[in-house]
């Protein structure tokens, strides 16, 4: 699992956030972040691994929503995204993202997926009646037309 985690962009920068919540360096205290590669890998080396056991769960989910809030896939990948697939950052992420993955707050995060309990979470389309399960999302009677209206709609007010 740590391969895995580690072998994606998101996964890594995942691991760095965690590393930095751990960190007692100035550098990457109050939401500040490393802005050297130099740096960022000073302050990942100098985590005391033991503290991840000590993140509450929403320390660890904020660590997870910073890393997928930055996911531009269609992008290339950014100047952190670099720095942290260097080879000694990873070395440096490897004991970071064993420990997050042993905490007892995520080890139920490889177990099976209950796929007659899942639940979804969505913004509401004034009209469209909210969905009973996740298929189908859109109840029968929305017709694709009226979303495409909506859609276009809202389109033109980020433009604006």
């Amino acid at each position: 699992m740590v391969t895995l985690v580690l072998g994606s962009p998101r996964g890594r920068f995942f691991c760095a956030n965690v590393a930095y919540a751990c960190s007692a360096d100035d550098r990457a205290a109050d939401y500040n972040r490393p802005r050297a590669p130099a740096d960022v890998l000073e302050v990942i080396e100098g985590v005391d691994v033991r503290a991840v056991s000590e993140l509450s769960e929403r320390d660890i989910l904020e660590a997870l929503a910073f890393a997928t809030d930055f996911a531009r896939y269609w992008q290339p990948p950014d100047e952190e995204d670099i720095w942290f697939a260097r080879q000694d950052v990873l070395t440096a992420l490897r004991p970071i993202a064993s420990a997050v993955l042993e905490c007892p707050l995520t080890r139920w995060w490889s177990d099976p997926v209950d796929l007659a309990n899942q639940r979804m979470v969505a913004h509401r389309i004034s009209g469209v009646e909210w969905p009973e399960s996740t298929t189908p999302y859109r109840s029968t009677d929305a017709a694709l037309g009226r979303w495409r209206e909506h859609v276009l709609e809202g389109e033109s007010r980020f433009r604006q």
